[in-house]
């Protein structure tokens, strides 16, 4: 098992040692589990690296040995195509968390900053700032900032993920915000948190939940004031099936400037 403690992401550096050139390098570090928590530290100004990243379920995660990419303020970027949407995607992932790293899609067409599915559970995403504004599409599957379904092309597919923290994120541009998609015939979206988000210039919705059960969505700020081809909006738009949901102190403004 790949063993505890703080490690590089640093481009400008061969792989060895406690860094990885990339993060691809940084994630196959992991392919045989870990042995305690792991803290992944881009080395600040070592960006952009554009690389898509695909972050599988790791052996040994708990909620004490979590895994944190930093990415102090540096960028994560890659040209994003219609198979493939995503910039990360947490594909059955637990107990990631992703910090301070700036995600954006390089294509005019597609982009999902984060994309969460088969059970990606107890997940944070942190003082991220994720930027869809390149996009200029307005089909509705192309593009979003956080994105929870099983498929790779259908933002409203069923998904499965639960107890997940959105956090203190900028989220820019895209068709719309954030989307958390459960199922009608399984608890498959339980207990997921948006909280202190800044949610702004999208296409048509700040963030859409379907078959949620108890997700808080609290303070978060959600406008359109830098858009100004907005047509259709919703802020936050509650789909069938949920149930327990909280929403509460959210500021939603200039829908329409």
């Amino acid at each position: 098992a790949f063993p505890a403690g703080i490690y590089t992401i640093n481009s400008a550096a061969a792989t060895g040692g406690t860094n990885f050139q990339s993060f691809a390098d940084a994630i196959a570090a992991l392919n045989c589990g870990i042995a305690g928590p792991v803290v992944f530290n881009v080395v600040p100004g070592s960006g952009p690296y554009t690389e898509q990243v695909v972050i599988p379920s790791v052996i040994g995660v708990s909620a004490v040995n979590t895994i944190t990419f930093n990415g102090n303020g540096d960028t994560l970027q890659f040209d994003a195509v219609s198979g493939a949407r995503h910039i990360i995607l947490l594909d059955g992932a637990d107990h990631i968390h992703i910090k301070k790293l700036y995600i954006r899609s390089l294509d005019a067409t597609y982009g999902w900053g984060v994309h969460l599915q088969n059970g990606a559970d107890n997940n944070v995403i942190d003082s991220c700032t994720i930027d869809m504004s390149g996009i200029t599409s307005t089909t509705t599957d192309n593009s979003a900032g956080i994105v929870a379904a099983n498929s790779t092309s259908n933002l409203n597919a069923d998904g499965e993920a639960n107890n997940n923290v959105i956090s203190n994120d900028t989220i820019i541009g895209g068709y719309q915000g954030i989307i958390i998609n459960g199922s009608a015939t399984a608890l498959n979206a339980v207990g997921n948190t948006i909280t202190n988000n800044l949610i702004r210039d999208f296409h048509a919705n700040g963030m859409e939940l379907t078959d949620n059960d108890g997700a808080v969505i609290s303070f978060n700020d959600i406008h359109r004031a830098n858009r100004p081809n907005g047509t259709t909006f919703a802020g936050i738009e509650l789909g069938t099936g949920n149930q327990n949901m909280t929403v509460s102190g959210n500021r939603i403004h200039d829908t329409h400037t």
